[in-house]
């Protein structure tokens, strides 16, 4: 489980973008869930969030789920805490 802040989110998701091949699940392998603060307000956040997201299922078939927060809560996509 990983906990980003919006600073530390618009560091680290073009950095998992970036990963290809082996690199996708050889990173964090136990990586299940990633909480991002803010998350609705990072259009390229999400995107480079989302093509992690994808390469990981596809290569290793171990699904990462992306949810949002606010100040440690999470947010379901409803808008819900």
């Amino acid at each position: 489980m990983a906990y980003l802040t919006h600073r530390l989110a618009v560091r680290v998701a073009p950095a998992l973008q970036e990963l290809t091949g082996a690199g996708v699940t050889e990173v964090v392998p136990i990586l299940r869930n990633i909480f991002v603060e803010r998350l609705d307000s990072l259009g390229p956040v999400q995107e480079a969030l989302g093509q992690f997201v994808a390469a990981r299922q596809l290569l290793s078939g171990h699904p990462v789920e992306v949810q949002c927060c606010i100040r440690g809560e999470r947010i379901d996509r409803s808008g819900h805490r």
